[in-house]
């Protein structure tokens, strides 16, 4: 299974911000999951610098028990307070492949 994962990150928390990354993505890998890519957004030009800014994730799971076991992973949770310190918003949205054909 594919999701999105939109993230809008506080800018002065980036440090813990990817520091929470790196370890939710070693996590991730015991379940067999995985971020496939990711993006950040640019700033618009001529607008004031925000707070913020916004990460956009592909990632990757065998399925939906395995994403159940990694967001409920007891390494994971103790990670909680650097997630709320750094992430202000997050949106998950569920891939379904279109066939074009």
């Amino acid at each position: 299974m594919l999701l999105l994962v939109t993230l809008d990150v506080r800018r002065e928390a980036i440090a813990v911000f990817h520091k929470f990354e790196k370890n939710a993505a070693r996590v991730m890998a015991k379940y067999g999951g995985a971020i496939k890519s990711a993006w950040k957004s640019n700033e618009l030009k001529g607008l004031p610098e925000s707070n913020s800014y916004r990460e956009i994730h592909l990632v990757y799971f065998p399925d939906f028990i395995s994403l159940e076991d990694y967001r409920h992973d007891p390494e994971l949770l103790a990670w909680t307070p650097q997630r709320e310190a750094s992430i202000l918003r997050t949106q998950i949205e569920v891939l379904e492949e279109i066939n074009l054909k």
